[in-house]
């Protein structure tokens, strides 16, 4: 039998990181938990859609449902997938990015909403492994930051 060599060029080691955020908003759990899950696309900014050709990001909030892009004939992005739901609670987003976006790597998003004292919070938990660099982590904080401490604060304060 004829030994067979692999050749493993380029490998890097994999980068492993886990952010966590927390929003405080001026509202009860339950209008913070519409404007997450079915009301995402009244303030997801367009700046942030991965496909120039998207409409609509959505967030369902059921076992197996998208968080993504929708655009027209069909276009769209997954970002990912509903992996546990406890609802009005929490929501757990399995995903994954390719090259084109900087990957590869996979990462989770858990979405916790509690009550407190002067309304509800949002806390983001997102753990990244694959290519993922301190530059990958920054530009997530930095996105993170722009969508919910910005964008939804500014819709739950209409």
């Amino acid at each position: 039998m004829a030994k067979r060599t692999t050749h493993a060029r380029g490998i890097t080691p994999a980068g492993v990181f886990t952010s966590t955020y927390c929003w405080s908003y001026p509202c009860k759990p339950r209008p913070l938990w519409t404007a997450l899950t079915t009301g995402i696309n009244r303030w997801w900014q367009p700046a942030f859609f991965a496909q120039a050709s998207s409409k609509t990001f959505k967030l369902e909030p059921r076992l197996g449902g998208m968080m993504g892009e929708v655009g027209p004939a069909g276009a769209g992005v997954i970002w990912g997938t509903v992996f546990a739901v406890d609802p009005g609670h929490s929501l757990l987003v399995v995903g994954h990015t390719t090259p084109r976006w900087g990957g590869p790597h996979t990462g989770t998003m858990e979405f916790t909403i509690a009550a407190a004292p002067r309304g509800a919070s949002l806390t983001l938990v997102h753990a990244v492994f694959g290519n993922a660099t301190a530059a990958t982590r920054r530009s997530l904080e930095e996105g993170w930051n722009t969508l919910f401490d910005t964008a939804l604060r500014a819709h739950l304060s209409k």
